[in-house]
This record gives C-alpha cells, sequence and structure tokens, in this order.
C-alpha cells in the first residue's frame, strides 16, 4: 500500500500553514549565511546510512540524528559518524513508533511518528534553521549547499524534491511508475514555534495509513530547490516486500516528467557516478 503513495500523495497535505488560525508571536527578520541543522530519523537504514551521512558533510556541520528500534548496524554508523563530525549529536527514543501502516490498536497504543519526531525537534534551538535529511537519501553537497542562499529571510522556505531510484546487480534502476516524489516534505525551514501532528491518510476497517504533518505558524513564502538528492526508498528493510516497476536507470528521460528534468543537472543523471556510492556493497 504504501508506494502507491508516490502517486497518490497530496502535496498540500506535507505540511500545514496554521498562521490562520494562531497568534503570531513570530517576526521575519533578514538572515545571511545559513547555518541550518540536519534534522535526521533513523530506523534499519544501514545499506545508504553511510553514504548520506557522509554525503551531507561538506555542506552541514551540524545536526541531530534521531533512531529507534534499530536491529542492524544503524546505531553503530551512528556512533561511529558522530565521533568524527562532533557537531553532529546522536539521540535514542526509548518507544516502540507505530508504523506508518498499522492497525489502530497499534497507533493508540504506541507512540506516533509525530511523538517521534517532536521528541528530535526539541533538540533544536529556537530561531535556528534547520533541513530534512532522509537516511535513504544520497546528497550531492555543493547543490545543497548552494540552495541554503535561497532564503533571504526567517519566514522563507527551500522545497526539494527527489528522485526514486534502486540498486540492484551493480546497477541503477529508476521507479517507472513514480520516477519523482514531490510532496514538499523535504524543506530548509527556520525553527518558529514548529512541531509535528499526526495526520491519517487513510482508513480501512482497523488499518490505517498516517504520517507526521509539519505545522507551521507563521505566514511564509517559499522557493523549489533543483535536485539536488537521489533516493532510495526500496532498499529500507521495512520496504523489501515491495515490488516497485524499475527500469534501467537511462530510461530516465522515458519517466521524468519535462517540468522535473528542467530542475535536473545532467551531473545528476550519471549512473557511473551514482554507483560509486556503493562501491564496497558491489565488492561484498
Amino acid at each position: 500500500m504504501f508506494f502507491h503513495l508516490f502517486k497518490s500523495f497530496s502535496i498540500s497535505k506535507a505540511i500545514k500553514n496554521i498562521s490562520e488560525n494562531v497568534v503570531l508571536y513570530f517576526t521575519s527578520k533578514k538572515c545571511k549565511n545559513v547555518d541550518p541543522w540536519a534534522f535526521i530519523h533513523v530506523c534499519n537504514e544501514e545499506r545508504t546510512l553511510k553514504q548520506s551521512l557522509e554525503s551531507i558533510v561538506p555542506a552541514i556541520s551540524r545536526g541531530v540524528i534521531a533512531y529507534n528500534e534499530c536491529t542492524d548496524k544503524s546505531k553503530e554508523i551512528i556512533d561511529e559518524f558522530c565521533r568524527k563530525n562532533t557537531g553532529f549529536i546522536c539521540v535514542y527514543y526509548p518507544y516502540d513508533v507505530a508504523n506508518v501502516e498499522c492497525t489502530k490498536s497499534e497507533k493508540s497504543s504506541k507512540k506516533s511518528l509525530s511523538d517521534y519526531y517532536n521528541f528530535a525537534l526539541s533538540f533544536i534551538p529556537q530561531g535556528d534553521w534547520l533541513i530534512k535529511i532522509d537516511a535513504d537519501q544520497i546528497y550531492d553537497a555543493k547543490k545543497l549547499k548552494e540552495s541554503f542562499s535561497l532564503v533571504k529571510r526567517t519566514n522563507e522556505i527551500v522545497f526539494y524534491f527527489r528522485i526514486n531510484l534502486h540498486f540492484a546487480d551493480s546497477k541503477i534502476y529508476i521507479d517507472r511508475d513514480a520516477p519523482i516524489f514531490d510532496p514538499k516534505d523535504h524543506w530548509l525551514i527556520c525553527n518558529k514555534g514548529l512541531y509535528f501532528e499526526d495526520s491519517i491518510v487513510r482508513e480501512n476497517g482497523e488499518e490505517i495509513f498516517y504520517y507526521e504533518l509539519l505545522q507551521i505558524p507563521f505566514k511564509h513564502e517559499s522557493y523549489d530547490a533543483e535536485l539536488n538528492t537521489w533516493h532510495f526508498p526500496y532498499m529500507k528493510r521495512r520496504r523489501a516486500h515491495c515490488e516497485p516497476n524499475l527500469i534501467p536507470f537511462k530510461n530516465y528521460k522515458e519517466v521524468i516528467p519535462q517540468e522535473f528534468l528542467d530542475r535536473i543537472n545532467e551531473d545528476m543523471l550519471d549512473e557511473k557516478r551514482i554507483l560509486k556510492f556503493f562501491e564496497t556493497e558491489k565488492q561484498n
């Protein structure tokens, strides 16, 4: 059920501007030299985690890496990374978290994604910038850092889209049915009263699908960045059962809409470049 969401997810649901319903205590200020915190959540991401974290270092010098329920080598990878990069802190969330696909009873008996996200957010000071980083994405640090210059004031947001790829048999593939994902759920934003709430997308009897919804309590303007990340959603352990419709990456022009091709630099479409991130896995 989850990956049908790539085709049907509503962009308007990824964030919620609640400024119409609350008193605005925050004023917009000019900003320069934005130095964001990486806002990262990890659960069994060992296949892409090291590559993801190392890819952001040239662009981001600090961050919060929250993890829970890891049964693979994710914790060891995080600990080693934080030892080498002291601006990053590792925080453990000591609760079971209801999966995005779960039963109503499971969600009521466990912590939710918004609980987990608010826990990690509590480590980022008010007034500081943060950028959402996912451990199943590998980033072009130069393009990522360049995107920080898009914001000039603290009421501005940068949104990031991603390209859905997969690594298998020493080759890169692209998701034919959902080559691009742009639900506005990855952002660079100033922490001015931000918080998360749960949003239920679907209900089917006892089964539900939900996600965490960022609440933005101030009026804002936004910018869309060019592509600066490669997304490998099917390399997550919990998605091992998924059977995506994959085609060779070289055929990307057949499936990526032109409106997104116009926002993708050619070097982001270089298969040899992407394969270098998986050289260790190829050897194994």
